[in-house]
C-alpha cells in the first residue's frame, strides 16, 4: 500500500507527538519507559527486516560497532 509521503509524515509526528503524552501519564520509572521506547520500535524494525530480506551487515564491521557502542553511550548520558 503505498501512502501520500505527507500523509506519512504526519502520521510519524503524531506518532513522536502522542508517545511523549502518554508518556507523561503512566506511573512508571524513567527507565523502565526508556526501555519500552527503545524496545517497541526494535521489535517493529526487526520485522520489518525480516519480512522484507534486507542484508544489513555488509561491509565495515568495526566501524559499524564503533559508531554503536558511541551511540549507546550518548543515549545512556542523555537520558
Amino acid at each position: 500500500m503505498k501512502l501520500n509521503p505527507y500523509l506519512e509524515v504526519i502520521i510519524a509526528a503524531t506518532f513522536g507527538g502522542l508517545g511523549g503524552a502518554l508518556i507523561k501519564l503512566i506511573n512508571l520509572p524513567p527507565t523502565s519507559v526508556t526501555f519500552f521506547r527503545f524496545i517497541v520500535p526494535v521489535i517493529l524494525l526487526y520485522i520489518f527486516i525480516k519480512f522484507r530480506k534486507i542484508e544489513l551487515f555488509k561491509g565495515n564491521y568495526k566501524l559499524m560497532m564503533t559508531a554503536s557502542l558511541i551511540n549507546v553511550i550518548r543515549i545512556l548520558l542523555f537520558s
